[in-house]
């Protein structure tokens, strides 16, 4: 019996073999999408693990570091001078390295938002035209024409323009980054717990508590989702498909969040909730919440005497 000539050793292949698939879908807004989601799984991950160190504000108890952490934004928002502010923002990072935070995935978490959000609204406010003063920079000359608009004078960045965005910028920066401490010291039941005992109202609290209950849901729908379909895919995709692909996931998600809204209620009720939460442990002050009251307020009133001193 005699083998088929595509058996033996010496025969070729009808067809060249096929190159490898270049991975430049890898790079697609699928794959980033993907990537963002796992991160902010890795981000509370890391978030519960930061609450269960050894720290200084992991050791005080949760009303006192909301009261805080309060107090410490409201000052921030009445500071006015630039050094007061970095003097602040000092102490923040202070307060972060005792209670053993990352500083990367601190400042990462607050700067980048403050800087797209709040970098881009101060802008207009370091341009002569809304803020008078001396110029720094000189960005168009006396009589330029802009095509819908003919410049009377000079277009210059002014130093005082440059402060009061300074100002702003430091303030929404402090205060992101206290906010971001008080939650990644604090897991998420014992904080909604302390927002009941300093009597924030009922409904506040069940809706932050379902709110982070649907996101977790809501992203691990989205997850699975893509990764699905990243499995099936061989090759590029069409762009035209890819968007098809992704409106169709924002439709599958919106729907899925409507029709489980009242089933993931009902099964909270059934499991005994009734809006208030409830852990094993009782908050207690003890000697350390005091010295700490004591400390900020004393911190807070030295650093607004020295605002108001500097201005």
């Amino acid at each position: 019996m005699q083998l088929p000539y595509w058996l033996g050793e010496t025969a070729r292949p009808e067809h060249p073999p096929a190159r490898p698939l270049p991975r430049r879908w890898a790079s697609s807004p699928m794959e980033k999408t993907i990537r963002g989601l796992d991160r902010f799984f890795q981000e509370t991950l890391h978030a519960k693990a930061t609450a269960k160190k050894y720290g200084l504000w992991q050791a005080l108890d949760p009303r006192v570091k909301v009261v805080t952490a309060v107090a410490l934004i409201c000052l921030v928002t009445f500071e006015r001078h630039p050094w007061t502010l970095l003097a602040s923002y000092g102490l923040t990072l202070v307060f972060a390295a005792a209670s053993q935070v990352a500083f990367p995935s601190l400042l990462a978490r607050t700067w980048g938002f403050t800087l797209l959000f709040a970098g881009v609204m101060v802008l207009p406010l370091t341009l002569n035209r809304v803020t008078p003063g001396e110029p720094l920079l000189v960005l168009l000359q006396t009589g330029t024409n802009l095509g819908f608009h003919q410049l009377s004078g000079p277009l210059t960045i002014t130093a005082t323009g440059c402060e009061r965005a300074a100002v702003i910028i430091l303030r929404a920066g402090t205060a992101a980054s206290l906010a971001l401490l008080l939650t990644l010291t604090t897991p998420w039941s014992r904080l909604l717990k302390a927002l009941r005992a300093l009597y924030i109202p009922r409904l506040v609290v069940l809706i932050l508590e379902i709110t982070l209950r649907y996101v977790f849901l809501l992203v691990k729908v989205a997850v699975e989702t893509l990764e699905a379909r990243k499995l099936r895919m061989v090759g590029p995709v069409d762009p035209s498909e890819k968007r098809a692909f992704f409106a169709a996931v924002l439709g599958t998600i919106i729907a899925k969040s409507y029709a489980l809204n009242e089933a993931v209620y009902d099964a909270m009720r059934a499991r005994g909730y009734t809006g208030e939460p409830v852990l094993m442990d009782r908050f207690r002050l003890r000697a350390l919440d005091i010295v700490w009251i004591a400390t900020a307020a004393t911190i807070s009133g030295a650093l607004l005497y020295l605002d108001r001193s500097l201005l």
